[in-house]
Formats: C-alpha cells, sequence, structure tokens
C-alpha cells in the first residue's frame, strides 16, 4: 500500500509539472516577446497539455476511488466470512453445552 501512495504523489506532481508548462506556453503564446509564427503553436501545446493534466488528475481521482472501493468490499467479504466461521463455531459450542446438559 505504500508504494501505491508513493507511485500517486509522483503521479500528482507529474500532472502539476505537465499543469503549470501548460500555462506557461498559454501565457508566453499572449505575450509580445514570442515572434507571431511561433504563437499559435505554443497556444496550442499550452491547451493541449493542459487538457492532458484535466485528464490524468481525472484518471488518477478516479483509480484511487476504485481502489479504496475495492479495498473496502475485500474487507467486507473477510468480515462476513469471519463472522461466518464464528456464528459456526457458537452454533457448534451451543449444541454440544445442550448435549451436555
Amino acid at each position: 500500500m505504500n508504494e501505491f501512495n508513493e507511485n500517486q504523489s509522483r503521479g500528482t506532481s507529474l500532472v502539476s509539472l505537465i499543469v503549470w508548462v501548460s500555462v506557461c506556453l498559454l501565457s508566453a503564446s499572449w505575450g509580445p516577446l514570442i515572434p507571431e509564427s511561433l504563437r499559435h503553436g505554443w497556444a496550442y501545446y499550452g491547451l493541449f497539455g493542459l487538457a492532458a493534466g484535466l485528464g490524468l488528475s481525472a484518471m488518477e481521482r478516479s483509480r484511487t476511488a476504485i481502489a479504496e472501493r475495492q479495498e473496502r468490499k475485500e474487507s467486507q467479504v473477510r468480515l462476513e466470512h469471519h463472522l461466518s466461521k464464528l456464528g459456526s463455531c457458537t452454533r457448534r459450542v451451543d449444541s454440544k453445552n445442550r448435549l451436555a446438559s
């Protein structure tokens, strides 16, 4: 589980980096220092990077939600299994006590 959290934090920082570089490209494309021939390309790549950053962020959130849901489901199955074993043991002990008395 610790490895998953480390990968998640690295992925989040990569998404943040993509978004920041994209914002820089967009803002530079609107500035007067960039030649007109490069502005459209920089704006295009900036918008593409922002869209990619949003998509990666949404994907990471959905992966996390799916993993949490799966973990809760597995915990519930384990709990139900152990409770059923406990119930069967309790019934056996009760039946033995009834026979002994």
